[in-house]
């Protein structure tokens, strides 16, 4: 599927790349999941005070740039939205 992007987002989202606020959302992001067993991209935006959008591109950020760090967890019911959605969570860190 092709979308197309208009210029001046494509200059925004450099924007946003390039003075860092991607890597401290990631951060962000990362840390939340530390403190949970699992969690909604809606309940994560709510926890972070951050668009929904903002947290799934963060969330595909992460599962793109740093493989093994976050991991699909269970299906189950937002406690934001009430919808079954998927979950996700830290990826434990082996221990060998």
């Amino acid at each position: 599927m092709k979308t197309a992007v208009t210029v001046t987002s494509c200059e925004a989202y450099s924007d946003i790349v390039n003075d860092g606020l991607t890597t401290r959302q990631m951060a962000r992001y990362l840390d939340l999941l530390r403190w949970t067993a699992d969690i909604t991209d809606r309940e994560a935006a709510r926890a972070l005070d951050l668009p929904a959008s903002t947290v799934s591109a963060r969330r595909n950020d992460i599962l793109k740039d740093m493989p093994g760090r976050i991991e699909k967890s269970q299906q189950r019911r937002c406690s934001v939205s009430g919808r079954r959605v998927q979950t996700w969570k830290k990826r434990r860190e082996s221990t060998l």
